[in-house]
């Protein structure tokens, strides 16, 4: 994160790529996968595919490169061009690494007959630029560092942060604030993790959507409040643990939540979730019913309940505005039995 501009709109990291791959295989989820019965089922559709080289090979070079802090950034877009950047530390003779790389980089951009090859030099690097029509990937190496990008320029200033020529902690998205405190919601020891700057994406990719007053401008409104999401994976004795962070203005006032549903849920609970219904104005149904079939139905409801005094203001006050679900499936019940 310090290598890249406090503008990024969407970073990926993988710590410890041989580390991930080691503790997935040691997963309860891939245990099943391994099964011979499993494997016994899959034999059928699996012969249908056509035979290709697949990732076997490409992931055996990813260890032998023994990588770390593997990372994709989305630096910006421009009149729809998404300009990307990447790179990993690797271990080893960078020679090697570049043979490698090269080997990926004829995998994706084949032997078109527009192929074109270039070598641009930036202060004592040589950045190799190839592009097939449209489609360009520019690769470099600093050290024990191999970054690539789908611009070489863009390139450039990393190289730049990377070398000490440019010294702008501040401007970094390891600076940014926004980033700062979805990365404090994150395990600090984790698989992989993705941030994106939802607010930022949505200007860029649809910058003239729900300018108008209407129930569609509300909702893309609503998206437009979202911050950013963060969300990281790791690995527990052989479990998956996911943690998921939306940065958002609080929509409702309600205090904390008190779980008062949980002693409700027994062991045979395969799902507890609670949150805040927040009724602070009617749901906007109009519209929606060709979009949604059950909306529909929604809307007769609360139009009944409307015409028989049950408003909004009615069902607040008799009401408190935490919601929670419980899935309960016991050993002897063929169907489990979700309650709310």
């Amino acid at each position: 994160t310090a290598l890249l501009p406090k503008e990024t709109l969407v970073f990926v990291h993988m710590p410890d790529f041989n580390r991930s791959r080691t503790e997935l295989h040691q997963t309860d989820l891939y245990q099943i996968w391994t099964e011979p019965s499993v494997q016994d089922f899959l034999q059928k559709p699996r012969a249908k595919i056509p035979t290709s080289e697949g990732f076997g090979p490409t992931l055996q070079e990813c260890e032998t490169l023994q990588i770390k802090d593997a990372f994709v950034a989305v630096l910006t877009i421009e009149y729809n061009a998404w300009k990307i950047v990447g790179g990993f530390r690797f271990q080893g003779d960078p020679k090697t690494t570049e043979k490698i790389v090269a080997n990926w980089k004829a995998k994706l951009l084949g032997t078109a007959s527009d192929l074109k090859r270039e070598t641009v030099d930036y202060h004592g690097h040589e950045i190799q630029a190839d592009s097939a029509g449209i489609v360009g990937l520019s690769t470099v190496h600093d050290g024990q560092w191999f970054f690539f990008a789908n611009d070489f320029e863009q390139l450039k200033p990393l190289l730049d942060r990377v070398d000490g020529r440019v010294k702008d902690p501040s401007a970094t998205l390891a600076a940014d604030d926004v980033f700062g405190a979805a990365a404090k919601r994150m395990p600090l020891s984790y698989s992989a993790l993705a941030f994106a700057r939802i607010d930022r994406l949505v200007e860029k990719l649809m910058p003239f959507a729900g300018k108008e007053e209407n129930e569609s401008g509300d909702q893309l409104a609503a998206i437009r409040q979202i911050r950013s999401l963060c969300g990281a994976t790791c690995f527990d004795g052989g479990k998956i643990r996911d943690t998921i962070f939306v940065g958002m203005p609080k929509l409702l006032d309600a205090g904390n939540l008190t779980l008062a549903s949980l002693p409700i849920a027994t062991k045979d609970a395969f799902l507890y979730a609670t949150g805040f219904l927040n009724l602070t104005r009617p749901l906007p149904l109009s519209g929606l019913q060709g979009a949604l079939g059950w909306m529909g139905g929604l809307e007769k409801i609360t139009s009944a309940l409307s015409s028989k005094g049950v408003t909004l203001e009615s069902w607040n006050s008799a009401f408190g505005p935490e919601l929670s679900w419980i899935g309960e499936w016991p050993a002897n019940s063929h169907w489990p039995s979700i309650f709310v």
